[in-house]
């Protein structure tokens, strides 16, 4: 879970259109609170596996916040914008709902309508303490039963493919020992390298130079509103995005008896599958 808690001098929101079609039933009404510690929140997919620890882990971190800030009001705002792997929405309305419960035993608490536009204004307080941010889980083990699995090892099946069509299935332990790997191709090199991270989970310790550079020549950027695997392609950037895509389709993919096809962009976000695939 992620909040970020803003040490106000007020909030006030309004309620204006549903986001979801299981957003809370509310009256449209401006609500507000003076001098309050707004708790702007994200449950996450991770949280679903143990919801009543998650509740106790907020309730606990926001209870820390309130001695530093001396206030006893409390505005819980449901804010899905401070992660891209969010939990399903009746997950997020148990959390908050039970970490609302808990609070009002100590404190005067405000929550804001989940699954709603809101319009909102905030006045922060601005002293050092003011913005505060935590990011916690209370899933620290394995479900029993479960095997404890390192990073990277999530993966039922892994096949590689060749530029001429041969389809080499790998698994964790024997994935070194692959055909391909003999080739002296650059791009085989490259494909080593991506594999050896899928499977051992080789992390870097810092930022790609690729990164530096995609910015230093102005052909993509990372998205704030969007996960990072999604970029910006800047004028440069969408030309070789293209061209590469040209290339591919018509160098290997047709040749392989691979067909093109689009998908729709846009999705029922309350289709149970969609649901599961976006959280």
């Amino acid at each position: 879970m992620r909040i970020l808690a803003i040490h106000s001098d007020y909030i006030n929101f309004e309620p204006t259109k549903k986001a979801l079609k299981s957003a809370e039933d509310v009256e449209k009404k401006k609500e507000g609170m003076k001098d309050c510690l707004v708790v702007f929140s994200s449950v996450e997919k991770v949280d679903e596996k143990n919801v009543d620890g998650t509740v106790a882990k907020l309730v606990d971190e926001i209870k820390n916040i309130i001695k530093q800030v001396k206030t006893n009001r409390i505005v819980l705002y449901p804010y899905a914008h401070l992660s891209s792997e969010l939990a399903n929405p009746k997950t997020a309305v148990e959390v908050l709902e039970k970490a609302e419960k808990l609070l009002k035993e100590d404190f005067e608490v405000l929550r804001a309508p989940f699954g709603w536009y809101k319009k909102f204004e905030i006045k922060c307080k601005g002293h050092p303490l003011a913005e505060l941010s935590r990011e916690f889980t209370a899933v620290n083990s394995k479900p029993t039963g479960e095997k404890e699995r390192k990073e990277g090892s999530e993966f039922n099946k892994f096949f590689l493919i060749s530029s001429k069509g041969d389809v080499e299935e790998i698994t964790e332990k024997d994935w070194k020992n692959a055909k391909l790997w003999k080739s002296k191709e650059q791009r085989v090199g490259m494909l080593h390298h991506f594999v050896r991270n899928e499977i051992a989970g080789n992390i870097a310790k810092a930022a790609p130079k690729h990164v530096e550079l995609m910015r230093k020549l102005e052909l993509y950027d990372y998205v704030p509103e969007s996960d990072v695997g999604n970029l910006r392609c800047y004028p440069n950037g969408a030309l070789i995005f293209d061209l590469l895509k040209d290339y591919t389709l018509y160098n290997s993919a047709l040749k392989l008896g691979c067909m093109k096809l689009y998908n729709p962009l846009m999705f029922d976000p309350e289709d149970k599958i969609i649901q599961e695939l976006v959280s």
